[in-house]
């Protein structure tokens, strides 16, 4: 999926979880996340734009969302936000962001904005923050990695077969 294809979302929390995640987003750290419903159409690797402060609005960091396995019993999907990108937060002054209240999502309620909105944002943030735009764009690649063992030999295939098969039984487990 090229670039221009993708839409990720801009996630934020409530009051006291921003607070707290805001105390604990620095680059390349990990945070795991519950989502609320179960059946929301997430891809396996989703980037984020990430909302730490909503008054003014403002974003601070862009981060790999991925799938973990297990819901805890609860019935949510857990996935763990990484590989996280932070830049000094892109105030309201910067950029006019109450055109974009409407797509900031939640845990509770999580909306892909689109594609158009998305590569906006995106630009924004590449003019805004010029020294994150190659960071930003290897992240870019990376979630569209596809993480496969190379070579054409007996060993490396069967390894391949196993890593697809453990993970089929992690997914329906």
């Amino acid at each position: 999926m090229l670039e221009n294809q993708y839409a990720g979302f801009v996630l934020t929390f409530e009051p006291q979880r921003t607070q707290w995640l805001a105390e604990r987003v620095y680059p390349e750290s990990e945070i795991s996340e519950s989502f609320s419903a179960i059946d929301w159409d997430f891809l396996h690797r989703e980037l984020v734009l990430l909302v730490l402060d909503d008054n003014p609005l403002s974003i601070s960091a862009i981060a790999l969302m991925e799938r973990m396995h297990g819901s805890g019993g609860s019935g949510k999907q857990k996935m763990k936000l990484s590989k996280m990108i932070v830049f000094d937060p892109i105030l309201d002054k910067e950029f006019d962001f109450k055109k974009f209240v409407s797509i900031v999502s939640t845990p509770e309620k999580l909306k892909r904005i689109n594609v158009k909105t998305w590569a906006s944002l995106l630009n924004k943030i590449y003019e805004l923050r010029p020294s994150f735009k190659t960071p930003i764009k290897e992240l870019i690649l990376y979630r569209e990695a596809e993480f496969r063992l190379l070579g054409q030999t007996d060993g490396v295939r069967t390894l391949n077969e196993q890593r697809d098969g453990l993970g089929l039984a992690l997914d329906i487990a």
